[in-house]
């Protein structure tokens, strides 16, 4: 399948009662895409990797790894051919695009903008919040997150929608992460919107999606700020046995998905969310900052059960 353009699989994830004009809009943005595909390209048009930590790009394992034109974030309305995100993800050896975002710049406390179709779009906001103790500024999901952590709320946010594209979003195409990108990377048959429909099946399988991200590279939202901070060794001698032992899971599991043995699936399914919890645990543990510890376990939680802790950031 061609990277870049939206597959009918992710079309089919809209509400039946779609308009027309909505088809039309996820058109647009498939056109918009279809000169982004790679990363040359973007940095042509103007687009610049994010680097949230300063020294390496962030790939979230839901998310994958952002680039930004700044000058496509909009004031007013939306502007199909002209995404302010677009999101790669590293698969069959190659950077794919994976997903684009558009941005609105808003006051505070603004309710969700309008500009895609219905309401299937799932807008998520970006809260500006201040002074947050030892940590400084940052952008949180709103105002009542932002002084929960101790900051004071600013002036703006930024409000967002993401159009997923190739592999599809079993969440549907403008959820705010796609659960599909890890398992594809690693050679997986990723989860249906079957299979998230069931409490327990959504837990196991998104769980499992942060797991996989570990074995090769990708980082929980923030997670870099624990990798690369002031106890980055012993973070590292604590989570690399886990994350060896990951790698060799996925071979196990590729292996027996492709066998159809789907008692040995879950043997090894099992198996990675033992090895995921000690990492979980990890993050926690060696996060610099009360801040930055109550984000990440937010993070974990709202990946795993968005039902209850509404849409995860990235």
């Amino acid at each position: 399948m061609i990277a870049g353009f939206l597959c009918i699989a992710s079309l089919a994830l809209v509400a039946q009662d779609t308009t027309h004009q909505l088809l039309d809009q996820l058109a647009g943005a498939r056109r918009a895409a279809a000169s982004l595909t790679d990363a040359t390209r973007a940095r042509s048009r103007g687009y610049v990797r994010l680097r949230p930590t300063g020294r390496r790009p962030a790939l979230n394992p839901v998310a994958g790894e952002h680039w930004l034109n700044h000058r496509h974030v909009q004031v007013t309305g939306l502007t199909l051919d002209r995404p302010a995100y677009l999101m790669y993800y590293p698969i069959d050896g190659a950077e794919r695009l994976v997903g684009m975002g558009y941005a609105i710049i808003q006051g505070s406390g603004a309710p969700a903008p309008g500009g895609f179709e219905g309401d299937a779009d799932e807008w998520h906001v970006h809260y500006s919040c201040r002074d947050l103790p030892d940590f400084g500024s940052l952008l949180v999901a709103g105002e009542a997150e932002c002084r929960e952590l101790g900051g004071r709320p600013g002036d703006t946010q930024i409000a967002m929608v993401h159009v997923w594209l190739d592999p599809p979003n079993p969440d549907g195409p403008f959820a705010a992460v796609n659960v599909a990108l890890p398992f594809v990377a690693a050679g997986l048959r990723p989860p249906s919107r079957h299979d998230l429909a069931d409490p327990v099946r959504s837990r196991r399988a998104r769980t499992l999606a942060l797991a996989l991200g570990e074995s090769f590279g990708a980082l929980p939202r923030m997670g870099g700020m624990v990798e690369l901070g002031r106890d980055s060794t012993a973070f590292r001698g604590r989570v690399a046995a886990h994350r060896e032992s990951l790698r060799g899971l996925v071979a196990a599991l590729r292996a027996a998905q492709q066998r159809g043995d789907l008692q040995a699936y879950d043997r090894n399914v099992d198996r990675a969310l033992a090895e995921w919890e000690p990492i979980r645990q990890a993050y926690l543990d060696y996060a610099p900052y009360d801040v930055l510890r109550a984000l990440l376990d937010r993070w974990f939680h709202a990946v795993v059960e968005p039902e209850r802790h509404g849409p995860a950031g990235h």
